[in-house]
């Protein structure tokens, strides 16, 4: 297993939009999970979920342009 320092930018990208996929296919039960878990609403907790998956896709973008600018 690499670390994540030790990824190139493509690897590294691409798991984060795995994440991304991921965090999209199953927002639901993690909106579910925080209001159960912190007692917040649940369209609260939904924004948090929505939020966190374009904080992921933004780092991939990122990730990305750095890349481009080497």
């Amino acid at each position: 297993d690499l670390d994540w320092r030790d990824m190139d930018s493509q690897t590294r990208g691409d798991m984060l939009l795995h994440l991304a996929d991921l965090l999209e296919r199953d927002r639901d039960e993690l909106a579910r999970l925080d209001t159960l878990e912190n007692g917040k609403p649940l369209r609260e907790a939904e924004g948090d979920v929505s939020f966190i998956n374009r904080f992921t896709i933004a780092l991939d973008c990122s990730k990305v342009g750095e890349e481009a600018a080497k």
